[in-house]
């Protein structure tokens, strides 16, 4: 039995190819005009924008040559399931926020099918508390609907960034890395069924496990991230409006120390069982969200560059150097998203 895989609700019409790995672009009846579009078609039609209308743009992966890939043990399944994890934060990490191009993980769910040429069943395994559920579908009936949470097509994906990773995480020989990245990612599908208060634990799980820092140690975490996020333009706790308002007195050096450490008691309070947190945090839950997700694809890419695996780029650098005057404004005012836009923005858009 043969098996395909694909991206349905994101449609990258780019080349892509890194190592075994393609990204196929799909256009029903259109791309690619080859022996496989029936197939791609076949698993297409699977997936829906509603109950009604099909998806007519995708991605399909093409795995060693193929995209009815022919042998796929597990050790296929681990390398396939990376790739896509990594392709998304590739994605993520060239996200701008308040833009009119939002994405998240969502978009870039990852399904593989088994496929027979005259397949009319669909078999799906999902997880239960007491093992697994095995669920067959004849292929007509079955539909998956696109989350209405999902976001749109990415505007660029950064390749060499994927490159940098599995490099690294060949060479250096640990998983960290790759774990780090499948936190955050988890952490970014904007999911319904997720709460921010899970979010936020996710995140900061996300940024220890990149700098390996066990059993939540303070010192570690300032240590680590005083020593790779050094923004040019820096603001003194002491003249930041919003430090000011919640603390009488700033014990720390630098803004990023006063804002991870906020950041840590804040995930503290949801990671030992509150719903509802009474801690005074400087910046808010969504605020923390916010900030962690710009911030993070921007730690491993100064993390890759210190060995030499990833080069930053002029807007990479420009995101670092405004994170302190970031964390000075209040970027969600109040239900006003161009409000918002303009204030995040407004900063970003210095350089």
């Amino acid at each position: 039995m043969k098996h395909i895989g694909i991206f349905p609700w994101v449609a990258v019409n780019q080349p892509i190819a890194i190592n075994e790995f393609e990204i196929i672009y799909f256009k029903n009846g259109i791309l690619p005009a080859d022996k496989d579009q029936n197939a791609m078609k076949e698993i297409a039609s699977l997936h829906k924008i509603h109950t009604t209308f099909e998806i007519r743009e995708a991605s399909f992966l093409k795995y060693k040559d193929e995209i009815l890939i022919s042998k796929l043990e597990e050790e296929d399944i681990q390398k396939i399931f990376t790739f896509s994890e990594l392709f998304a934060f590739a994605a993520l990490s060239e996200r701008r926020f308040f833009t009119n191009n939002y994405i998240n993980k969502t978009s870039f769910e990852f399904y593989i099918y088994p496929y027979t040429d005259d397949s009319k069943l669909v078999s799906i395994n999902s997880r239960k508390r007491d093992g697994e559920k095995n669920t067959v579908f004849p292929l007509n009936l079955f539909t998956k609907i696109k989350p209405d949470y999902c976001g749109n097509n990415p505007s660029a994906i950064n390749l060499k960034l994927i490159d940098g990773i599995l490099n690294y995480s060949e060479q250096v020989n640990s998983d960290h890395l790759l774990e780090a990245i499948n936190i955050f990612n988890l952490a970014n599908t904007d999911s319904n069924q997720l709460r921010n208060s899970v979010e936020i634990t996710l995140l900061l799980g996300s940024i220890e496990r990149l700098y390996k820092i066990n059993n939540g140690n303070k010192s570690d975490l300032i240590s680590k991230i005083s020593r790779y996020l050094i923004p040019k333009n820096r603001v003194n706790p002491k003249d930041c409006q919003r430090v000011r308002e919640k603390r009488k007195k700033s014990t720390y050096k630098t803004l990023t120390e006063e804002w991870i450490m906020d950041f840590r008691e804040l995930r503290g309070e949801y990671a030992h069982g509150r719903l509802y947190s009474k801690q005074p945090s400087v910046w808010s839950l969504d605020e923390h969200v916010l900030y962690s997700s710009y911030i993070f694809p921007l730690l491993v890419k100064l993390a890759l560059s210190e060995y030499s695996f990833y080069q930053l780029s002029e807007i990479d650098q420009n995101q670092i150097d405004v994170f302190e005057e970031l964390l000075c404004i209040k970027p969600v005012v109040g239900n006003d998203s161009a409000i918002s836009k303009f204030v995040w923005n407004d900063v970003i858009n210095k350089f």
